[in-house]
């Protein structure tokens, strides 16, 4: 299968990812015609179920398209959009794309055309909206995560690896077991003499230095922290 898709993609990308396809595309034209044949061809949504209006590939099918994407330098996003139709569609919401217009225009999105595949400019101030993923999951937070179905991963056969190595293991083991004694875990300071810590800060008021058991002034723990990171 792999074999013959990498054939098919292959031929298409070099019949219409032509030198002045690529000119065109730098200068803001959107290549209709590469796009349009991706899309008849079921090259857009191959990871998306067939019942679902996809091809119903794999991710290595989808690796072999993506790369002779790269290959031949074509000026469409393919990745993404395949990224982006797997995460909808395992997301298990059938969204119309009025909806999904709707939910994106009110949040200052501007999306454009009537077809399965529209063009998405994302506001000024969403500088956190990279790719396609990101407005997948833009429509189904609004639409809220509670109704994305709670399907389990496919574990397969294979018996399962341990997680932890021995040694985490053990480790876990150990404090468990000191917690259950009655020992917990602190976070301690350790003492730092008052010549040292004016080293790295200006001196302090007598009030900000403690006392120690020997008798000496200490440096506070904020003094202490300064000091500590610098040296660190």
């Amino acid at each position: 299968m792999s074999t013959l898709l990498a054939d098919t993609v292959t031929r298409l990308f070099t019949d219409l990812v032509t030198k002045d396809a690529i000119e065109s595309a730098e200068k803001g034209v959107w290549p209709e015609k590469l796009w349009r044949a991706l899309e008849e061809g079921g090259l857009t949504l191959p990871l998306v179920a067939e019942s679902a209006g996809g091809a119903g590939l794999t991710w290595l099918d989808a690796h072999v398209m993506v790369r002779a994407a790269g290959r031949h330098v074509a000026p469409v996003p393919l990745a993404e959009t395949i990224v982006a139709g797997a995460l909808l569609s395992r997301a298990g919401l059938d969204v119309p794309l009025a909806e999904v217009k709707r939910v994106l225009g009110r949040l200052g999105f501007f999306v454009a055309g009537e077809r399965a595949t529209v063009k998405i400019a994302v506001p000024s101030w969403r500088p956190d909206v990279e790719g396609k993923a990101d407005i997948v999951e833009e429509v189904v937070r609004i639409l809220g995560v509670d109704r994305v179905p709670a399907t389990p991963f496919d574990r397969g056969e294979a018996p399962r690896k341990p997680v932890l190595t021995t040694g985490q293991v053990r480790v876990r083991k150990a404090k468990r077991a000191l917690a259950a004694r009655g020992l917990v875990e602190a976070v301690t300071w350790s003492f730092v003499a008052k010549p040292d810590a004016e080293r790295f800060a200006p001196p302090a008021r007598e009030s900000t230095y403690a006392i120690s058991a020997r008798g000496e002034r200490q440096a506070s723990p904020e003094r202490r922290s300064v000091e500590g990171r610098i040296r660190g």
